[in-house]
Formats: structure tokens, C-alpha cells, sequence
């Protein structure tokens, strides 16, 4: 019995791998893509992340936090509850809502919301935080109420 020592490990080359078929529009619009697919449970927790952050956003937070945050409770929330209805027509193979085109939707329009939504934080939560603690400070002056 012979022992097969390597001294560097195999090479692997893209050689064999062709992308092509992502630039078909069978590909993206397939109305019935194949049930068997090993995307089901990430993309599951995924959207169920999603789902309980919107959630915990919405119920969870109070006062000022609220205020700040119950911007992202929407673009949270509804990408979730979409992609759960996309699994459920992929699962049961409904025409062209279990498409990988839709799919595809679902997660620009997740990506595009999230991104204006930092885009308006920053903008906005500067100010906020000064203006917070101009009030802090002007109301440190105050009489206190007996």
C-alpha cells in the first residue's frame, strides 16, 4: 500500500466553468426553474432575518431611537414578507412568481432602499444628535420643577 504525498496542492482553473448561461433570458425568466435548488434554507433565514428585524425595529424601540430608526421598519419588513411569498412560489413551482428574475427583484429593491436609507442617515442623523445636545445643554440651565 502506497501513501500518495502531494507537495502543493492541485491547481484549480476556471478552465470548465462557463458562465454563459446567466446572460440567457431562459435563464432569468424561466417561469418554472427547478425545485431542486440548495438556496432554500439561506435564503429562508435570509428573509426571516430580515422579518424579525423590521419587527424588533418596530415593537422594540422606544422614545428617541424610534424616531431615528422607524424609517428601516418598511424597507425591512416587506423585502421579508415578499421573499417568503417568492419561497413559498418556488416550493410549489407557481409560473414565473418562482422566477429567478423576481428573485433577483426582491434583493435590488432590498439593496437600492437600504442604500437611500443610509444615504438620508447620514445626511440627517448628524444633525439630529447636535441639535439633541444643544437641547441637553440649554435645558441643563432650566429651574428644576418641584
Amino acid at each position: 500500500m502506497q501513501v500518495q504525498v502531494l507537495s502543493r496542492p492541485p491547481i484549480i482553473t476556471t478552465k470548465n466553468m462557463d458562465f454563459s448561461f446567466l446572460l440567457t433570458t431562459t435563464y432569468w425568466f424561466d417561469p418554472r426553474p427547478t425545485i431542486q435548488s440548495h438556496l432554500y434554507i439561506p435564503l429562508t433565514i435570509v428573509f426571516g432575518v430580515l422579518v424579525i428585524a423590521g419587527l424588533a425595529i418596530a415593537l422594540l424601540l422606544q422614545g428617541e431611537l424610534k424616531k431615528l430608526w422607524h424609517r428601516f421598519f418598511p424597507a425591512l419588513l416587506i423585502p421579508g414578507i415578499i421573499g417568503f411569498v417568492y419561497l413559498f412560489g418556488r416550493y410549489e413551482q407557481l409560473p414565473y412568481l418562482a422566477s429567478r428574475f423576481t428573485l433577483a427583484l426582491i434583493l435590488l429593491s432590498f439593496f437600492v432602499w437600504t442604500f437611500i436609507l443610509l444615504l438620508w442617515s447620514a445626511k440627517n442623523v448628524p444633525g439630529y444628535i447636535k441639535n439633541k445636545q444643544t437641547e441637553e445643554n440649554f435645558n441643563k440651565y432650566l429651574p428644576k420643577k418641584k
